[in-house]
């Protein structure tokens, strides 16, 4: 009897233990196909030229700075420069940005998604104050629709990126979700970078996909499913196990 319940033991752990490792690799498949995304435009601007954008507004060129990277240097009025299709939908546009200088305390710099026009878009940008906000352009003013603190400095780099799915805008500085709103006017558009009555330096430009990807940086709890089954009580009278 001892023999077969030590069998029965084994057996259990073993199932238990292909249990478990088979749920693993389905949890690590479905992290990969949430991380993984189709890139659809990068530029570092290491070929010393800023071919495919179109600029409105400011002085936009090829600068060495540390490396080579893109600046707009006015700071009397607005800027932008764009890049991409019409008809990009769901996608996050990333940049290194160095805002450079401000014009005034209300002015900003940073990264666009869904652009209609030069005027008509959603981004993200850092104020002269350092903090960070989610902007909607439609031909006037921007609006704000979400701010937050950001700590970020005059002359010092940060990565901004703006997440646009479906209806939902999510703005990451450094890897960390600070901002994020609903707004459903601009369903697709083209990416770039935005300066306002400010100066700035951009490098390492990133647009990928985003169709499908959960908030990045937003904790995922662990199933209970994926937790190996515990062991089977022993029968109250059974003999120890030898």
């Amino acid at each position: 009897m001892t023999t077969t319940r030590s069998r029965r033991r084994r057996a259990f752990r073993l199932a238990a233990a292909v249990t478990a490792g088979t749920l693993a690799v389905g949890a690590a498949l479905v992290a990969g196909s949430s991380a993984y995304a189709d890139t659809l435009f990068t530029d570092d601007f290491s070929d010393g030229n800023s071919t495919g954008w179109s600029t409105n507004g400011g002085s936009w060129s090829v600068v060495t700075d540390g490396s080579l990277a893109y600046r707009q240097s006015g700071t009397s009025s607005d800027a932008r420069s764009l890049t991409g299709a019409t008809g990009w939908t769901d996608y996050g546009v990333q940049a290194r940005v160095k805002p450079t200088a401000f014009g005034a305390a209300n002015r900003h710099v940073g990264v666009i998604a869904r652009a209609q026009s030069s005027s008509s878009y959603y981004a993200l940008v850092v104020t002269a104050s350092g903090g960070v906000q989610l902007v909607k352009r439609a031909g006037g003013d921007p609006v704000a629709l979400a701010s937050a603190a950001a700590g970020v400095t005059t002359g010092s780099w940060a990565t901004l990126k703006l997440e646009a799915v479906g209806s939902s805008l999510r703005g990451y500085v450094d890897g960390t979700l600070l901002v994020q709103a609903t707004d459903g006017a601009y369903g697709t558009g083209r990416a770039g970078l935005a300066t306002s009555y400010a100066s700035a330096t951009f490098d390492d430009v990133e647009v990928a996909t985003a169709s499908g990807a959960p908030p990045t940086g937003t904790p995922t709890a662990t199933p209970t499913s994926s937790l190996p089954p515990t062991e089977p009580p022993l029968d109250p009278g059974a003999p120890p196990i030898g």
